[in-house]
């Protein structure tokens, strides 16, 4: 008898600890399932949940407000032009921009018929929201970010457009961002990665045309860039970079340092403004004026110092936003195109120049050196 009770406590002991490991294994689950969103510019309205493509959001700032922290936004090739003020102002169109300050993976140039992130056409973030091709009516920042680690990924898209000429500040998550800064990208606090990216025709009055990282004393901001190219960006007073060095693991990049000094962290391949290293990049989308096409000038050109200097563990995809395949010669092309001639064996080497950042203090000095401007 006493034999029997004993097995039927360890049975019912055993039973209540297995049960009680699944609850909490279960609910570990629903705390840490990633949600995907997706947004695709061809829809009507915002009125779907955003998590199919047939309920796909129109808007991206809808679906950056909607995601939590891990979740997932993909977004279908496009251009998306941002459609609020980070500080919820209404009475300045210019003030609007894209602003994020979670970490989200936000992945670009999906086809939604196939559901792939084939780059058959880029997605594109534009800050010409006003007459088109005139930038003084464009968003002051295209993209805006605080707060965010290495763990917010940005990858496989176009900012382009942003005009930061104004004055004084917008407030964001409690941050700071100068209207005549950072016209493609202004991260505050705030380290990203973004990867197999084009920063081009971004302007400011002040700093950092192209990108601009700011921060505390301790909390700079230090994104990670791959694959990443930055070109014919302008700024009165520094570069396509300006502010804190980027992170040192950054690889892979270029930049042809239009406009003054750029604070860069590794590895930038130089680009100048005399030997265009695109097929024409006065013209980015090309005879057929349709972004995302053969045509595109923003191509790599077959002597481009860009063909083969990528990493390739920075790409997942099997072709390029055109549709070309992603890789043709040795490497991955920097950027977001890839050439697709066939390069001879005796192609030239690729030369890296590593820039080594002077230490950075908010708005006292431009640092660095004038790259290219040697």
């Amino acid at each position: 008898m006493l034999l029997n009770m004993n097995t039927t406590y360890q049975t019912n002991r055993f039973l209540f600890f297995t049960l009680l490991f699944l609850f909490g294994f279960a609910t570990s689950l629903s705390l840490t399932a990633q949600t995907i969103y997706y947004v695709d510019a061809t829809k009507a309205n915002n009125d779907g949940d955003g998590t199919s493509w047939a309920t796909a959001k129109k808007d991206l700032q809808v679906a950056l407000d909607t995601a939590t922290p891990g979740d997932e936004i993909r977004v279908a090739s496009g251009t998306y032009f941002p459609t609020d003020a980070p500080n919820g102002s209404t009475t300045n169109d210019r003030n609007k921009a894209f602003h994020l300050n979670k970490d989200l993976i936000l992945k670009g140039s999906y086809d939604p018929a196939t559901e792939m992130q084939d780059y058959t056409n880029p997605s594109i973030l534009s800050g010409d929201i006003g007459m088109q091709d005139d930038n003084t009516d464009n968003a002051y920042h295209v993209l805006i970010t605080a707060n965010l680690s290495s763990d917010a990924i940005i990858d496989g898209f176009t900012f382009s457009g942003g005009n930061a000429d104004g004055t004084g500040s917008l407030v964001f998550d409690s941050e700071s961002f100068t209207r005549d800064d950072g016209g493609g990208i202004y991260n505050y606090e705030s380290s990203p990665t973004i990867t197999n990216s084009t920063f081009h025709g971004n302007s400011a009055k002040g700093n950092g045309g192209g990108m601009v990282n700011e921060g505390s004393i301790g909390d700079a901001s230090t994104p990670k860039l791959y694959n990443t190219v930055f070109y014919a960006n302008t700024a009165s007073e520094s570069s396509d970079i300006f502010g804190n060095a980027i992170d040192e693991s950054s690889s892979h990049n270029a930049s042809d340092g239009t406009g003054g000094g750029i604070n860069a962290g590794t590895g930038f391949v130089a680009l100048t403004p005399e030997e265009d290293p695109f097929t024409n990049s006065a013209d980015p989308a090309g005879a057929d004026d349709i972004l995302g096409t053969p045509d595109d000038g923003l191509v790599p050109s077959s002597t481009s110092p860009l063909v083969d200097a990528g990493v390739d563990s920075q790409n997942e995809e099997e072709t390029d936003i055109t549709g070309g395949d992603r890789v043709m010669g040795t490497a991955i092309d920097i950027g977001a195109y890839e050439d697709q001639t066939s390069l001879s064996s005796d192609m030239p080497s690729v030369e890296t120049t590593t820039l080594y950042p002077n230490p950075y203090r908010k708005r006292t000095s431009t640092g660095g050196v004038a790259f290219g401007k040697w």
